[in-house]
């Protein structure tokens, strides 16, 4: 039989599966050919002292390390194994062309080893000075080009841009962040094209677009499809799962829902939104305890979001207390962009049941300004009328 490792499903992601499973991304997984090729290259562009001087050893030196040193080196070695070790079995999130420089870290015991190794071995040779000076020149001419490329801005991109599209689908998240750059700099045409190569690189992107389109107009049996298409397509994708545990939340399959709301959160950590609707299928499960819990993490994670604010206040208010009600509704910007625009109205509503009129007033001018219903307006600015008067 295999091994379980009972541990949440976030902690087991940090990790790469044996031999690739239902949420791996692009065949890339512990034993696949791709990422034993990648390690093995970070070890010889990173750490080749320990693999250079352990090749000689094996060769050549029969030379005894003294008593003293052995506890040491044997201490150097440990390290080196545990973190090189970390640096095969941590999955690189974003692709080990991008992440080369955190796994760089886990392999900076086994250079020590290294060259520990070498001074313990080889330090007496008749050869061992012109050797070292011919190690420190070899380790010099990989790291000098490394650092001439990183002080130019225009080399640095276009690296980051090859390297991403070697391994696509795990430069996903870097490629889409290029545009934004590109537009902030004023470079549209580089901007359009980089659109151009993710629309056919990502048809997950569309697939979820077109799915949360279905959502908003209530085709759910559609909707949700698409999402399964999504997630085939890129089962390492976390919008996929969490669009598809939406449509369960709709069609009123709860447990469903939570689980597909949990992969995502393992997948995506810190999401607000995914913390704000795992709520609420908690709230319709009847558990108003957990609920609560995950309301108050998606705000921690994005005091932008007013939803899980407003149903923090919903629970005070539904039991008398308006004063930490109130808190809570005051808790995220006035100036935050709601959609669809009803939604200014309904929180002016909730203003005025915590007993908060000035901020209901704001909610309601901001529908004022953005609402589309000529009958809703005007019963808005006679409520507001009211109010003021």
């Amino acid at each position: 039989g295999g091994i379980i490792i009972t541990a949440p499903l976030s902690i087991k992601k940090i990790f790469l599966s044996p031999a690739g499973g239902s949420f791996t991304t692009d065949g890339y997984f512990l034993l696949a050919p791709k990422h034993i090729i990648d390690y093995l290259n970070l070890i010889i562009f990173l750490a080749p002292l320990p693999v250079m001087t352990l090749l000689f050893i094996y060769m050549r030196s029969n030379k005894e390390v003294s008593g003293g040193l052995k506890a040491a080196l044997w201490f150097i070695l440990t390290g080196a194994f545990i973190g090189a070790m970390a640096a095969f079995i941590i999955e690189p999130k974003l692709g080990m062309a991008r992440d080369w420089d955190l796994f760089s870290t886990m392999l900076i015991p086994a250079q020590l080893a290294g060259a520990c190794l070498w001074l313990n071995y080889f330090e007496n040779h008749e050869r061992f000075q012109p050797a070292t000076i011919m190690i420190v020149i070899m380790l010099l001419s990989i790291f000098i080009p490394w650092l001439a490329l990183n002080n130019s801005e225009k080399g640095l991109y276009r690296y980051a841009l090859d390297i991403m599209k070697q391994d696509p689908k795990h430069g996903r998240t870097g490629l889409y962040t290029m545009i934004p750059y590109q537009e902030e700099n004023g470079n549209q045409i580089e901007a359009d094209r980089l659109k151009r190569y993710c629309a056919l690189s990502y048809p997950e992107m569309e697939m979820v677009r077109q799915s949360e389109k279905m959502l908003f107009e209530g085709d759910l049996d559609q909707g949700i499809k698409l999402a399964d298409e999504a997630i085939a397509e890129n089962p390492g994708f976390f919008r996929g799962y969490q669009l598809k545990a939406k449509f369960q939340l709709n069609m009123g399959r709860y447990e469903q829902a939570l689980e597909n709301f949990k992969i995502a959160d393992a997948l995506n950590p810190y999401n607000s939104d995914n913390n704000y609707f795992t709520g609420v299928v908690y709230q319709r499960l009847g558990d108003t305890v957990s609920a609560l819990k995950y309301f108050r993490r998606g705000m921690s994670y994005d005091a932008l979001n007013p939803f899980p604010a407003i149903e923090v206040a919903d629970y005070f208010s539904a039991r008398a207390q308006l004063d930490s009600a109130r808190f809570y509704f005051r808790s995220f910007s006035d100036t935050v962009k709601i959609f669809p625009p009803n939604l200014y109205y309904k929180f002016g509503l909730r203003g005025l049941i915590y007993g908060d009129t000035s901020r209901a007033i704001q909610f309601f001018d901001r529908y004022l300004k953005a609402g589309n219903n000529p009958e809703l307006m005007e019963e808005v600015s006679k409520i507001k009328g009211r109010l003021i008067h």
